[in-house]
């Protein structure tokens, strides 16, 4: 059977480690950092394939303080920008250690 070992959780991670005390460590730190991890992903999933579309019908993709993305029409988008509500997100890679220069950054919306 074949045992999987992603994010530091699987059946497979004890065969991996080999009983080496060095890749527990690391797969323990992997699967503590598992959520920011698969928010990462997911946000750079939304913004590779999103934006481009939305902006061909007319609306602007903009994330949201709770982590969700909404769209607005060009001209709502633009008075939210001229009241001061639209910021930049730069992305982060690695559990936030870097910048993920392979995305555009983010359009945040401010509370």
């Amino acid at each position: 059977a074949l045992f999987s070992c992603a994010l530091g959780e699987g059946d497979g991670c004890a065969d991996i480690a080999e009983g080496n005390e060095f890749i527990k460590s690391l797969q323990e730190k992997s699967a503590a950092k598992k959520d920011v991890y698969v928010k990462e992903a997911l946000d750079a999933y939304n913004m590779k394939n999103y934006p481009d579309f939305f902006q061909s019908i007319g609306k602007v993709m903009v994330k949201k303080s709770d982590g969700t993305f909404a769209t607005f029409s060009e001209e709502e988008f633009s008075k939210l920008k001229a009241a001061g509500r639209i910021g930049l997100e730069y992305p982060r890679a690695m559990g936030g250690k870097v910048s993920d220069m392979t995305q555009k950054p983010i359009l945040v919306l401010k509370d």
